[in-house]
């Protein structure tokens, strides 16, 4: 999977860092440093994925879990989600 990071006027955010509770998943930021590789591991289990972001103070957390999806008996291999954190920006960047 990739997830890609925005501001809510399209400019990409930059990733500090980003760690996974376990092994079950491998998470690296790619050559873009708004967008963040996520591979599923050999006997993947839940876990948690947690990403700094430049000039936010608090980390993201996410809950990774294996799944298998499926339409219509065709599995589907891409989702599309967007998500909302409560932030601000000022003349400075941004606030928490």
């Amino acid at each position: 999977s990739i997830m890609r990071f925005y501001d809510l006027n399209g400019i990409p955010w930059e990733i500090r860092s980003v760690s996974c509770e376990n092994q079950g998943f491998l998470a690296e930021v790619t050559a873009s440093p708004s967008e963040l590789l996520i591979k599923q591991n050999v006997g993947a289990t839940t876990t948690k994925l947690k990403v700094v972001m430049n000039n936010y103070s608090m980390p993201l957390v996410f809950s990774l879990s294996p799944v298998s999806l499926e339409r219509d008996n065709v599995p589907v291999s891409t989702m599309i989600n967007s998500i909302r954190i409560q932030s601000f920006t000022n003349a400075y960047g941004y606030l928490s």
